[in-house]
């Protein structure tokens, strides 16, 4: 079947992913855009590495060809949570970015919640945490009440570090039970809670993990330009790069596009692994995602990163192994070693 959108190579890396799925064989792809540029993949260091890879990588496409604006670049994803590190080095660096199918990650719902409870740890004369902390329920509010009686007279604020009084406060509280896990919004709610983890890994000092929130917060508001956007962007045109889940891409095509987190674990996701069904829903959301690239596409995956409060190395994900031979060959970007690893 024809595609007109996408450059050949693109399209015959899709078809090489999407080839190995033996449920539902599809028909292989061509398009009259021959040729095009190669697929670059880069191992990042970190997962901070990786964003600030894809930046440096936006300004200098954009200074190879002055036509191409913000708008013409998108960052695609497995999960929601994966967004967290993205957004924070976009926002750090000024990149003007809109999330499409989704809330930024210190505006979702539960992340909110978290926070006022700490914030009102941190300081119980906070009115907009304990508003927040009412509406959650009495119930919950009064079990935070106990925990907190039990912080000052213990003294946990000089014991404790930001990670383990955020785990308590979950427990005591039981504000997890709040999501039925086996509904897929809810999980995606229970992992960006486990993702603001990560951020207490990197501030284990509640006042300092709190000031660093409110700082990125900060850098969140001052523009119309980087509210939310509804499901689909509105008429007007923004210039600002796209982030988005894999779901949330399809039918939308950018000049160029980065597809991250590409390791076992995080895509394929680690439930789809033992599921031969799954998988192959997977590798389809793979292959919607390579697709989604018209001109250009990179394929970045992190040696270490720092997920769900947890230092994690996975190992690089199948799908970059399913690429024809000579992409991975000449494509290969490694910061720090002149020969790939598994070549």
């Amino acid at each position: 079947s024809q595609n007109y959108r996408s450059t050949q190579k693109i399209l015959d890396a899709a078809t090489s992913v999407i080839s190995k799925n033996t449920l539902h064989p599809i028909l292989s792809l061509w398009t009259e855009n021959k040729g095009g540029q190669d697929i670059v993949i880069f191992s990042a260091e970190s997962e901070h590495n990786e964003a600030e890879f894809i930046i440096q990588q936006i300004f200098e496409e954009m200074h190879k060809n002055n036509k191409l604006n913000f708008s013409d670049f998108a960052v695609l994803y497995r999960t929601n949570a994966q967004s967290r590190a993205i957004e924070e080095t976009f926002l750090h660096n000024s990149i003007p970015y809109i999330l499409v199918g989704g809330t930024r990650f210190y505006e979702r719902r539960e992340v909110k919640d978290v926070l006022a409870y700490l914030a009102f740890i941190a300081n119980p004369k906070n009115k907009v945490a304990f508003k927040r902390l009412n509406k959650i329920g009495k119930k919950r509010f009064n079990l935070f009440l106990q925990y907190l009686e039990e912080f000052k007279q213990k003294n946990y604020i000089e014991e404790k570090n930001t990670i383990e009084i955020m785990d308590e406060v979950l427990s005591r509280t039981s504000y997890l039970a709040l999501f039925d896990e086996k509904d897929p919004e809810d999980k995606g709610r229970i992992e960006n809670i486990k993702e603001l983890r990560s951020v207490a890994i990197e501030f284990p000092n509640l006042t300092q993990f709190l000031e660093n929130v409110a700082l990125v917060e900060q850098e969140n508001s001052p523009t119309p330009l980087k509210a939310s956007m509804p499901d689909r962007v509105s008429k007007e045109k923004v210039d600002a790069i796209t982030l988005m889940t894999m779901h949330a891409a399809k039918g939308l095509e950018f000049r160029i596009v980065f597809i991250v987190g590409m390791e076992e674990g995080l895509f394929p996701h680690s439930q789809s692994m033992l599921d031969a069904g799954e998988l192959e829903e997977e590798r389809r959301l793979c292959y919607v995602g390579i697709t989604r690239a018209k001109e250009k596409l990179y394929l970045t995956f992190a040696k270490r990163r720092l997920y769900f409060g947890q230092i994690v190395s996975n190992s690089v994900s199948r799908f970059i192994y399913e690429l024809p031979e000579e992409v991975l060959k000449k494509n290969y970007i490694e910061r720090y070693a002149d020969e790939p690893s598994y070549l």
